[in-house]
């Protein structure tokens, strides 16, 4: 699992750095600050009606963190949730449970903490 969270922050570092200025400017408005809300929860409910629940925690691979790392940077952005984010892609993944990859967004929340970004 080690490797997986490190796999799974690159995304998010490049991503975080890459679109800094845009998320902290551009993306902060109420109404986009909503539809992220709105469309995060849509994603929710899709990956909850659609998620196996097959695959035990233990199953996490680097690919389940490279996949999480890429949601985490959704989570970049005002509106969406980082432990959503991560609830999303384990339900579409296949996991039962959420615990194990918990853990790829502790990077993506120390990184963005120490960029600045709220």
């Amino acid at each position: 699992m080690g490797w997986a969270v490190f796999i799974g922050t690159i995304p998010v570092v490049i991503f975080g750095l890459l679109f800094k200025d845009q998320i902290e400017t551009v993306l902060r408005g109420a109404m986009f600050v909503a539809a992220m809300l709105f469309g995060v929860s849509i994603l929710m409910l899709i990956a909850d009606r659609m998620g196996r629940r097959a695959r035990a925690a233990e199953s996490v691979n680097v690919m389940d963190g490279f996949v999480v790392g890429l949601f985490q940077c959704l989570a970049l952005i005002p509106g969406a949730s980082r432990s959503g984010s991560v609830w999303i892609v384990k339900r579409l993944r296949g996991s039962r449970s959420c615990s194990a990859c918990r853990a790829c967004s502790v990077p993506a929340f120390t990184n963005s903490s120490r960029a600045g970004m709220r």
